[in-house]
């Protein structure tokens, strides 16, 4: 199978730490809660607490980070969006940023500047 972003000799898994971020940060960008209700009803969105890196944590569950992933879980600083944030964000005053790292989006609430 073909991935769009690799030419068929090169994979994510190809990259250098450095280049897997800077293509994380490529495609992480703002999103509308009608673009993740779909995804949160299936069970795919997870929340990433606004004091973490969005992007840092993607490569970490992209790289299969498990220590560093429990660390975060065990503070709950990441895990399943709740209905409760999901509510709040339906309401549409909140900017949310995501990235997905198949199969999940991570999501964050993002302070208005």
């Amino acid at each position: 199978m073909t991935n769009e972003l690799f030419p068929d000799d090169l994979s994510p898994d190809d990259l250098t730490p450095e280049e897997r971020w800077s293509l994380f940060a490529g495609q992480t960008a703002r999103i509308e809660w009608r673009e993740l209700a779909p995804l949160f009803a299936r069970g795919q969105v997870v929340l990433v607490d606004p004091a973490l890196d969005l992007v840092d944590v993607a490569v970490a569950v992209a790289d299969d980070n498990k220590s560093l992933v429990e660390s975060w879980m065990q503070k709950a600083q990441f895990g399943l969006l709740d209905t409760k944030t999901a509510g709040t964000w339906a309401e549409g005053h909140t900017p949310i940023w995501a990235v997905v790292v198949h199969p999940w989006v991570l999501a964050q609430a993002r302070q208005i500047q």
